[in-house]
């Protein structure tokens, strides 16, 4: 591998192991609904990133990074879990910045120091490429309401989420790239380009509430698909309320 080289990979895999084709890809990762992702995670948990770290090996070839989260919130564990959330998370992820090179694996994200995130993964002993579920889909960063400090959950790409349905699906909103402010994403204005001159684009569900194993919190995410209000946003807690409720329907084992 060069020095300071950067490579896109495409995976693909074998009966015999893995394939690395040294090409740009694009994501390959099949939409996977929201149920069937819970239902595939070991594991779900509230997190902020405390370190990240890449290392090198030559046997094989590879470039692997391991983030650490400080446990902030369990959402659930399943009991064939290897990781049973009892302090600090470790996961590996392939691909990363090393002094051999750099690493860029399609699907793999990349994570922020100080960054809270919520959390789908696998714990069973396997290695990935990701042990998210879904690529990239069982990966939620928390944001800041500016105004208030309520926090919201988007997605990777940073969508907001404004409902969960029967189904599973989740509903999104408007790109909260430059923030949130009084339960509103945020745009920036096309005539100044500061970070506090935004354009509020969403509505809010208003409150909170607590992480628990009734269904109260469900019925504020229900109106929102029925389209009583226009884009609202869903709190961290009424969402880690709704992972919670899908995982305890299948079983919750």
């Amino acid at each position: 591998m060069k020095k300071n080289s950067t490579i896109s990979l495409l995976i693909l895999f074998s009966i015999t192991g893995l394939l690395f084709i040294p090409q740009r890809s694009m994501a390959m990762m099949q939409f996977i609904p929201f149920d069937k992702i819970v239902s595939k995670a070991d594991l779900a948990f509230l997190g902020t990133v405390v370190d990240v770290k890449s290392s090198y090996t030559k046997k094989p070839r590879m470039i692997n990074t391991e983030v650490t989260f400080s446990l902030d919130q369990v959402i659930f564990v399943r009991d064939h879990s290897v990781e049973k959330l009892a302090g600090d998370v470790v996961l590996t992820f392939a691909g990363g910045n090393t002094t051999e090179g750099r690493l860029e694996v399609s699907d793999v994200p990349n994570f922020e120091k100080g960054s809270q995130y919520i959390i789908l993964a696998a714990s069973n002993g396997k290695s990935y490429m990701s042990p998210i579920i879904g690529g990239n889909q069982g990966l939620f960063r928390i944001v800041t309401d500016a105004a208030t400090g309520a926090l919201y959950p988007v997605t990777y790409n940073n969508q907001i989420i404004s409902g969960v349905d029967d189904s599973g699906k989740i509903h999104y909103g408007a790109n909260a790239k430059h923030g949130v402010s009084r339960g509103k994403a945020l745009e920036k204005t096309a005539s100044n380009q500061d970070s506090s001159v935004s354009t509020a684009i969403t509505q809010p569900i208003p409150g909170s509430g607590a992480l628990s194993s009734s269904r109260a919190n469900s019925k504020t995410l229900k109106k929102a698909l029925k389209g009583e209000e226009a884009e609202t946003l869903i709190t961290l807690a009424e969402f880690m309320n709704q992972i919670l409720l899908m995982y305890q329907n299948e079983g919750g084992k």
